[in-house]
Formats: structure tokens, sequence, C-alpha cells
């Protein structure tokens, strides 16, 4: 049916979903246009009502609690909301406000009034197009059914199969106009009971994912219904967002021809596209989070995904020989969405996420195939977590990986905030700043070629000899509409970075750089505490952590950074951050690339000294036994079952005792239901003193002589014919080194 009685009889809807979009087409509320062409008092109410439904939905808040002679300051008005206002004004009436400054004390009234002032033939162009679209399409119906000339079939094909279908329907069941007349005078008439009519608003991702299934047989239960003549069916399923094949209704012998009815008024206004520069490509895959893409986790560990392309312009303006590199930063803020998306949500606003002994190992880089990047996140003993992001090569099942980063993450409480006095910070280090320009010159020298996206520094300010850098950074406006997707924003934590490089400067950003300095990575950060988000305009002050008076080229110097707003709050805190210098060609991971190892660009000469080394090395993951969907029995080790249960929480546990018979233990057995794993766990409470020979023999009782009682009760139960896992835990009953004390006591079990 026409739009224009729709958008009557739901106003409330069509008011927020249409009336303010930037297109050309009005079709749900055109009828806000039915204003009769004339006095001046009538165009300017009509451009209140416009005005009032354009702020409203800026602000948020319900159009007919605004009045148009009441400061819109009265409404939270901002001067942000104010700007939105000038923009939508031109895209709605093809008219500009002019620049005088719009206080927040001004009125819709008062705007109305302004612009009827300044455009008063071009508004009253506007208003009586629209008014005399919609009059002109009622009177040719008016004039049709006056000479009854138009057939309910005609009517009814037309308004199947010309028409657009909208999200809100009303459909009737009827035999004559007459009936289609009254049907449609009870819907305008806003009666919630329609007879034979139905009315219905179709939800996305809800009405019609519900029946998506109903939707494949469509054909089947349309020509069934059809065959039987249950309309009623067909407007139902229509009216809910199914799509129906109108033609089924008229077979191969259609008489039903398209006829002229009124159709949807048009806005005759035109819109030209703005220029606008090269814009910055999306993420590819944005689910979570730009740099979080997916959950992946399974019963083996928490994990999250993500692939980049290489268009993202953390990676596109992030280029290292030639490369491009994710920044270290987006590491950074991979481990905090993980965290929080693990944990739901922070237990108050007083609780922070610390990240504690990252270490950045290899890069990667993304060229031609997309690199697909995951984050694991691993409890440890103590409460904390502890995070590694890893990618493995394309093909690969997953049991071979390269490890890029890992770290710890915890929750804190950071104390009283910190306020930086940004003034006096200046005025220490003088009126001398290094401009951002020669920050890029040294970068571009060193084979790192950093984008529009990645130039965040404005100035730097440095004393010469105290070891510290303040400097001035700023989101680059090219994706300064990515804000509010990061709270470690990677331009902002970048540009934060990059400022550690004015240590090789002089104060006036002076001196020539050694060709000897090559790119650096960042390579380790002891602490690092998000205390807020990132802003537009941030501050970063720099300075030595462990007290050098500057950075020497090859030398690892340890550095702290804050990162404070332009009110000196800290958003961001750094402790101990180091970088490495890129030796060679760039040592980054691709999915289509192994990794290489280090090179040096000359070899060492003279007297080596070569230190042995500790150091942890993982094992190879195996299969975990048992699975962790496994039916686990639990056999004694009271004292062990939390720590178990932790890892088997559906597990079930029996105690058995030296004067426990084997029908008694086969009745336990029996009761705990099927059994896929037994866990058979020996006492540790033996004496481990070399005199305890008489205990050692007593304690086979409650040892070796219950396994075997054990085994001779899973025969009865008829696991000798079933697969059936064991795991026999014993204590001390084998020395790992020469030194260690061993208690014999149920060495006999492992005889057994």
């Amino acid at each position: 049916m026409p739009s224009s009685l729709i958008a009557e009889r739901f106003t409330e809807l069509t008011s927020n979903v249409s009336s303010y979009d930037t297109g050309s087409i009005r079709d749900i509320s055109a009828v806000a246009y039915k204003v009769v062409s004339g006095s001046k008092s009538q165009l300017a109410g009509f451009l209140e009502e416009r005005i009032r439904g354009i702020l409203a939905a800026i602000i948020h808040v319900d159009a007919e609690l605004i009045e148009a002679v009441v400061p819109w300051s009265e409404y939270g008005v901002e001067p942000v909301h104010i700007r939105q206002l000038k923009d939508k004004i031109l895209e709605e009436f093809a008219v500009e406000m002019d620049d005088r400054e719009w206080v927040q004390s001004c009125t819709i009234a008062s705007v109305a009034a302004h612009l009827l002032d300044e455009h008063p033939e071009r508004l009253r162009a506007q208003s009586e197009v629209a008014a005399h679209d919609e009059t002109i399409a009622q009177e040719e119906w008016d004039r049709e059914q006056d000479h009854n000339v138009t057939s309910i079939e005609d009517v009814a094909f037309t308004l199947q199969v010309g028409r657009e279908a909208m999200e809100v329907r009303v459909a009737f069941v009827v035999r004559e106009i007459s009936e289609l007349i009254e049907g449609l005078q009870a819907f305008l008439q806003n009666k919630d009971v329609l007879e034979r009519g139905y009315i219905g608003t179709i939800k996305p991702d809800k009405d019609t994912v519900s029946l998506s299934s109903a939707r494949e047989a469509n054909e089947e239960f349309v020509s069934q219904w059809i065959h039987e003549g249950r309309m009623e069916h067909l407007a139902e399923w229509w009216v809910k967002g199914i799509e129906i094949d109108w033609n089924l209704l008229y077979g191969d012998n259609n008489r039903a021809s398209r006829i002229s009815l009124p159709t949807y008024p048009f806005a005759r206004e035109r819109y030209w596209i703005p220029v606008i520069g090269k814009p910055i490509a999306p993420a590819a895959e944005v689910g979570i989070h730009p740099l979080l893409h997916k959950n992946t986790s399974d019963f083996m560990e928490q994990r999250f995904s993500s692939r980049f392309t290489g268009h993202e312009f953390f990676l596109s303006d992030h280029v290292v020989k030639k490369q491009k590199i994710l920044p270290g930063v987006a590491y950074l803020e991979m481990a905090r969405m993980a965290m929080l998306q693990s944990l739901g949500k922070l237990p108050d606003h007083q609780t922070v996420i610390r990240l504690k002994n990252v270490v950045w190992i290899r890069p990667i880089s993304v060229e031609g195939e997309p690199a697909i990047v995951n984050i694991r996140l691993l409890p440890e003993e103590h409460g904390g977590i502890g995070y590694e992001i890893y990618s493995t090569p394309r093909g690969d099942t997953g049991t071979e990986f390269t490890v890029h980063s890992k770290g710890h993450a915890e929750l804190v409480r950071p104390g009283t905030q910190v306020v930086l006095n940004i003034d006096e910070l200046k005025k220490q280090y003088g009126e001398q700043s290094i401009p951002a320009s020669r920050f890029y010159e040294v970068f571009n020298a060193m084979g790192m070629d950093y984008g529009a996206a990645h130039r965040g520094i404005e100035e730097a300010y440095k004393e010469e000899g105290s070891g510290q850098i303040l400097a001035k950074l700023s989101i680059p406006s090219i994706v300064t509409s990515t804000l509010n997707e990061y709270v470690l924003h990677p331009s902002l934590m970048d540009s934060a970075l990059q400022a550690t490089i004015g240590f090789l400067m002089s104060s006036e950003g002076e001196g020539r750089i050694p060709d000897s300095v090559k790119p650096v990575m960042p390579f380790a950060l002891q602490e690092l505490d998000i205390l807020g988000d990132c802003t537009p305009n941030m501050w970063a002050w720099i300075r030595s952590s462990d007290q050098y008076a500057a950075a020497t080229i090859g030398k690892t110097q340890k550095l702290d950074i804050d990162l404070c707003d332009e009110e000196g709050r800290i958003r961001v805190r750094m402790r101990g951050f180091s970088t490495r210098v890129l030796e060679g060609e760039s040592q980054a991971s691709s999915q289509s690339n192994a990794i290489r190892q280090e090179s040096y660009a000359q070899p060492p000469v003279g007297n080596i000294h070569l230190v042995p080394v500790w150091d942890a090395v993982l094992p190879d993951k195996g299969e975990r036994l048992p699975q962790a969907l496994a039916r686990v029995l639990v056999v004694g080790g009271k004292e062990n079952r939390s720590t178990i249960q932790q890892i088997y929480p559906q597990m079930q546990f029996i105690d058995i005792t030296s004067q426990d018979t084997i029908t008694g233990i086969a009745a336990q057995m029996e009761a705990r239901g099927l059994i896929d794993h037994v866990i058979w766990m020996a006492p540790s409470e033996h004496s481990l003193e070399p005199t305890a020979g008489d205990e050692w023999i007593a304690g086979q009782e409650s040892g070796v002589k219950p396994l075997f009682r054990t085994i001779k009760s899973l025969i009865r139960l008829g696991y000798s014919t079933r697969s059936l896992e064991w795991t026999v835990i014993t204590f001390n009953t084998q020395s790992v080194h020469g030194s260690d004390t061993i208690n014999p006591a149920h060495a006999s079990i492992l005889g057994l």
C-alpha cells in the first residue's frame, strides 16, 4: 500500500527511521511535508517541525519533548551538536546557515526564522512541491474511484509486484474495492484490530531470521495455500518479512495488469557528492574490535583471532624496510581487549588493567596473503593472567606456531591520580622545540616510513643533558574518526614511542644522525597501567628510568613514559620500556615466509667471552589426557581433589581403604556410572626417614593392595573388554636428582 498511509499510521517510527536520512527519497516520511503553501507562518511551522526532528535525532531526545521557543541549552545542546545541526540543515534543505556564532541560547524558532529570512523562495518551493505531489497522487486515486474503472485484481497486482516492500507493512484480504477502502479507513483511524487485515513491523535479524527455514520452503507453502484458498496465511507471512512470489497467485493465464496508482512522493532536491581525500581503509574484519576480530576459544584455551589484510591504517602507514609491520603498541591494545572480553567488565571504575613483563620477540608483517594473528590467555598460579600473541603458518594444523609477543596481565587499583603540570615542564626545557618534520626525516633515513596515520608528533621539547623529552601529540586528522574504537590508539601510542628518537637530536633538532643507526623496534616493557582512553591531543613525558644522562647508541636503555591529556591527567603509564636494533632486513613473520634468524651486519671480531645462560623452554604441547569431556573417576587423593577439579569439574571421587573388598569397590564404581578414565592416587603421608622400614611395609596395605582390588573390580564390571584410560600417581617413589630422598612404601605399584 502507499507509504503515506503507513507513515500516518506509524508516525513515531517513521519520524525516527527515515525522516532525516541524507538521501533524496522521502518515501516513508513524506506526509511530514503536508504544508499548505501560502502564509509565511505556515511555512515557519513546517520548518520548526523539521528542525525539531533533526535536533531530536542528534541529541537522542524524543521530539515531542522539545519546544520551539525554549533555548536549546535546556536540552543539553553543546557546540558539537550545533555543528551537526548546521550540516544536517544543509543536507535536508540544501541551504546553508551563515557563519554567525550560534550561542547556546538559540531556539528552534529563531533558526527557522533566520532560514526563512535568508532563503524564503527556496524553502517555499520545497514544501509546495512535496505537498503538491501528494495531493495530485490522492486526486488521481479519487478520480479513478469515482469512475469505478479500477479492478481490485489490478490494484492488488500493482501493489504486490510494483512497489518496494518496507519495514512497516499492512495487508488486506478483500474481494471488492469497497472492502479495501473500509480496511484502509479503519487503519487510518488507528484501530488495533482490523477485519481481514494484518499489520507487521519487520525487525532485522529477528522475525526474518526466525522464519528463515520457512523461507526456504516458501514456494511449496505458497502453492499449497493458493490451491487451498488460504490467503490469510500469505498475508500473515508477508507482514512478518517473508518474501512472497506473488506471480504464483495468477498462474500462467495472468489477466491482471499493472495500473497507475499513487506513488511515493519524492523531494525535488539535488545532492552533490563532496570531494574528500583518500579514505583510510577500516580493518578488514571488524568484529569485537579492530585489532581483535573474533573469539575462537575452545576447551583447551581462551583464544581470540584476527585477520589482517595489510590495508588497515596501522599496517599500511607503518612500513619498516619496505614491509608493513604491525606496530608494537597494537599488541598492547590486543592484550587489553582480550583481557576485558574475558572478564566481561572491570569490577569498578577504580580498577584498571596492568600489563607486566611484556616482550616483543618477532615482528609481524603482512605481505601478499592476509595474516592470521592469535592471542591466548593462560591462567597463572597467583591469580594473574599470562598471554601470548602468536601466528601459525598458512595451512598448518596449529601444532607449530611462532610467538611474537608475550606478557602478563592483572587487575590493580593504581591509587591517587597524578596530574602533570605541563606548563612547568615546558618552562624547564625552554622555548626551543624539535619540529615534527625533523623526526620523520630521521625515520625516513633509517628506513622507517611512517604514513599520515602514524605521524602524530607535533613538536618536542628537550633540555640538553637532562635525559628527558616532552612531546606534544595529536591524532592525525585522517584517523580522527577511529579514536573512539580504541583505548590505546595505535597512532597516538606509536607516536609516543617515536618521540624517544629525540634523544639522538639536539634541543633544536639539529645534528646529523650517525649512519650506523639502524631501525629500532620495541623490545621489552616492564609495566603498563591503562588509566584511561587516549584523547585527541596528548603529551608524552619521556625520561630515563635508570638515571642515564642520555641515550647511548648501542646500549639498551630503559625509559619511563607517561601519556597525559591536555589538562595533565595521566591516561597511560609505561615503566621500563626498551628497544632493540633491527639488524639487516626486517625479521618479520608473515604467512608466506618462514622466520629467518637474526643476522648481523658485520661478524664479531676480537676476544669474545661466551657465557652460558639458562632460560625456560616450554615443552611441546601434546595431547591432553584425559580429554576435557572425559568421564573421570578419581580414587583416593583427598588432599589434591580441589586442584584436579579445577581442570575436570565433572569428575567423580571414591575413597577406598585396605578393608574394602572387591565387591564393595565395584559397587561404589557402578554407582558412578560409565567411566572413561581412572586417576588412582597413592597415599602420600608416609615417613621419608630411613628408619621407617616397618612403616614402609605396612604402607603397602593402603597402596598396592587397594590398587590391585580396584583393577579386579573394574574387570568384574566388564571393563576388560572396554576402552579405559589410566593415570596412576605416586609420590617420591623415584628420584629425579641424586640427592632426592625417596619413599619406597609404594614403589611396588610401579611393578604392578
